[in-house]
């Protein structure tokens, strides 16, 4: 629901950005204001929803300098990326 939410501000952003001549209200300029964090918290519940979609495939507990580190890969993963 959150995600949808998120969408739907975004397309009302992308909207008022296309008409910024008729933007009078102080609310909609705020909502322009805050088009980044809402493409930050979107993007971010994404990742999360399709990490609780995809099923592990494998898990690793791997000892670092820094100590232990619980890993999952899952397909689709880069195995590069997840070693940073």
């Amino acid at each position: 629901r959150r995600v949808r939410a998120l969408q739907k501000k975004l397309r009302e952003i992308e909207k008022l950005k296309l008409n910024q001549d008729a933007i009078v209200d102080r609310l909609q300029r705020e909502k322009l204001a805050t088009e980044g964090e809402v493409r930050v918290a979107c993007a971010s519940l994404e990742r999360e929803l399709d990490l609780l979609e995809r099923i592990p495939k494998m898990v690793f507990d791997v000892e670092t300098e820094d100590g232990a580190r619980y890993l999952e890969f899952r397909e689709g993963d880069d195995c590069y990326e997840l070693a940073k």
